[in-house]
């Protein structure tokens, strides 16, 4: 199988357009997003998994459409927050509010309507989550060989996903730097060896 590991394309907090935690696309990382849906189109993507935040969602949404890929929110690859939310308020959407704005989403069973994400968290609960995270996909799609799965997340836990992945030491001393806008190509081969086939390709506009 392979794993497309997508970071969203530039936001609006990339871009110093502002710091809502929630924030969405720019012109650019829109753009980015479609050159990053045309190319996972030409490798045959089946599935697209998505951090439920809302940049996320935006670039998970044109992969989807551009490669009919069945689609679903997937909280465990959610951004890293290591502090509290401002006065402890809930500032992401609810699940039923997601659902209602993204249609052709599917939610897991199991994700609850608030606090999906895990906030406040210290590098080493999001490596905690990010290796199980990892683990669970090997998991499902283990006897589907020729699936093509692309995973849509954040620059903190895509360079953790890229290290559990690969299954290096001291992951906490080592940062993998991620572009908006880019893929990482990972791979499972016959025998069940990981493969980092490309990292941080970024697709022309």
């Amino acid at each position: 199988m392979r794993i497309y590991l997508v970071r969203h394309g530039e936001s609006e907090a990339n871009a110093g357009l502002g710091d809502a935690i929630d924030c969405g696309l720019t012109e650019h990382g829109i753009r980015q997003s479609k050159a990053v849906a045309t190319v996972l189109a030409g490798f045959g993507v089946s599935h697209v998994l998505s951090s439920p935040y809302r940049r996320s969602l935006e670039t998970a949404e044109t992969i989807r459409s551009v490669t009919a890929a069945k689609a679903e929110f997937w909280p465990a690859v959610h951004e890293h927050h290591h502090d509290p939310f401002p006065a402890g308020v809930w500032p992401l959407p609810r699940r039923s509010e997601l659902e209602s704005q993204w249609p052709n989403f599917v939610a897991p069973s199991d994700m609850p309507q608030t606090h999906w994400a895990a906030v406040p968290e210290d590098r080493a609960r999001q490596w905690q989550r990010i290796s199980a995270a990892v683990h669970w996909l090997l998991d499902q799609f283990r006897l589907d060989r020729d699936a093509g799965v692309a995973v849509v997340t954040h620059q903190a836990p895509g360079s953790v996903f890229v290290q559990a992945f690969c299954q290096w030491s001291n992951p906490l001393n080592v940062r993998v730097h991620i572009d908006p806008g880019s893929i990482t190509v990972l791979e499972v081969d016959s025998q069940e060896r990981r493969h980092l086939v490309r990292l941080n390709w970024l697709p022309p506009i």
